[in-house]
C-alpha cells in the first residue's frame, strides 16, 4: 500500500499516467478537482474561491489574502485525509511538497519539452499553435508563483522529487509499468509511515480549524502532533486568544492531550 503524487506541466500526460497507475495498482483516483469538491462539502465553503485560492498568489495587498491561506488550509487538510488510508493516485499541484515526509509516499514529477506539450494543446483545446504556446507559458508562471507563496520552494526543483519522467520519450505504459514496480517494492506503508501520516491529518486539521474561525490570527503558530499529543509554541496575540487556540484543539478528533507552550505578545 502506498500514495502516489504526480505533479506534471500542463499537457505533459500527468492525467494519463495517473489513469494507468491506477488500473496497474487497483488505487483510487483523485484529482484536483474532486479535492475542491471534497473540500467544499466538508468546510461549508465555495467551489469557486478554493478553486481560486489553488491557482494564483494573490497580491501584497490583496485584501483576501488571509482568507486565501485558510483555504489553502482547508485543502490541506481534506488531503491529508484522503489518502490516510493509502492506495491512492492524486494528480494535482504540491501534494508532493504537503506529504514529503511520509515515507510509504511516491512524489513523482511527469516532464516533456514544450513542442510535445504544444502539439498536446492544441488536439486537446482545438486551439491555435500561439494560443497554446501562451496558455501554458501563464498557467505554468502562476503555478510557479503559487508553489513558492505557499511553500517557498521552486516547485521544477527535482530535489524534490523520488523519480522524474519524460513523457516524450517513455511511453506512458512503459513508465506505469515502472512506477508499479518501484511503489511495490520501495514504498509499503509500515506502521511507523502510518503514525507519522496520521499525525500529519491532526496536524492538518488543526491549522484548517485556525484558520476558518478567523478571529484567531495563526500565522505565528507553530502546531506539532505525536501520537494523538499536540504541542503548541509560538506567540499568540493575548491570553484570550491562547485559551481560545487550546480549547479549539481539545475539541478536534484525534487530539489526546494538548502542551501549550504558547507566549502572548507584550
Amino acid at each position: 500500500m502506498a500514495i502516489i503524487t504526480i505533479s506534471r506541466g500542463t499537457f505533459s500526460g500527468g492525467k494519463a499516467l495517473a489513469e494507468c497507475l491506477g488500473k496497474a495498482l487497483g488505487y483510487r483516483l483523485l484529482s484536483r478537482e474532486d479535492l475542491v469538491r471534497a473540500t467544499a462539502r466538508r468546510f461549508g465553503a465555495s467551489q469557486d474561491e478554493l478553486a481560486a485560492a489553488l491557482s494564483h498568489k494573490p497580491g501584497f495587498l490583496d485584501r483576501h489574502r488571509l482568507t486565501r491561506r485558510g483555504y489553502i488550509a482547508c485543502v490541506q487538510a481534506e488531503l491529508t485525509s484522503a489518502v490516510q488510508g493509502d492506495n491512492v493516485v492524486y494528480q494535482g499541484q504540491a501534494g508532493h511538497l504537503l506529504l514529503s515526509k511520509v515515507p510509504h509516499h511516491l512524489r513523482l514529477k511527469v516532464v516533456a519539452d514544450m513542442d510535445y506539450r504544444i502539439n498536446a494543446a492544441m488536439e486537446q483545446t482545438n486551439c491555435t499553435r500561439d494560443r497554446a504556446i501562451q496558455y501554458i507559458k501563464e498557467l505554468d508562471q502562476a503555478r510557479d508563483g503559487w508553489v513558492r507563496w505557499v511553500y517557498g520552494v521552486d516547485r521544477n526543483d527535482p530535489a524534490t522529487y523520488d523519480f522524474v519522467i519524460n513523457l516524450e520519450h517513455f511511453p506512458i505504459s512503459s513508465a506505469c509499468m515502472t512506477v508499479a514496480e518501484i511503489v511495490q517494492r520501495d514504498f509499503q506503508t509500515t506502521p511507523e509511515s502510518q503514525r507519522m501520516l496520521d499525525d500529519l491529518v491532526v496536524t492538518s486539521g488543526i491549522r484548517a480549524c485556525l484558520a476558518m474561525d478567523r478571529t484567531i490570527p495563526d500565522d505565528c503558530l507553530e502546531i506539532e502532533a505525536k501520537d494523538g499529543v499536540i504541542t503548541i509554541t509560538g506567540t499568540a496575540r493575548s491570553l484570550e486568544d491562547a485559551k481560545k487556540v487550546r480549547d479549539l484543539v481539545h475539541g478536534i478528533p484525534g487530539v489526546k492531550r494538548v502542551e501549550s507552550r504558547m507566549e502572548t505578545r507584550p
